[in-house]
């Protein structure tokens, strides 16, 4: 094989090197974005869950304080109201 040839060889077989490493470091950089999606998403669902119960628990304190404010009215109206 003449020597001009193997070092058209050898340039191609180094630029394939070069452009594999590049594709390796982006496929490394793809899983560690990969990673913090699924960090954030996993996030978002418990967010999701936590807010959900403090509707529910806002809602039970919502009743209580209204429960807690007619039922004396009430009461005071049904004493000196006569029937």
């Amino acid at each position: 094989m003449p020597e001009r040839e193997r070092d058209d060889i050898q340039s191609l077989l180094m630029e394939i090197r070069e452009r594999l490493a590049s594709m390796e470091t982006k496929l490394e950089s793809y899983t560690k974005i990969e990673d913090t999606a699924m960090e954030a998403y996993n996030i978002a669902k418990q967010n999701e869950r936590d807010i959900q119960e403090l509707r529910s628990t806002l809602a039970k304190v919502t009743y209580t304080a209204v429960t807690a404010i007619l039922i004396p009215i009430a009461t005071w109206l049904l004493g000196h109201v006569s029937f």
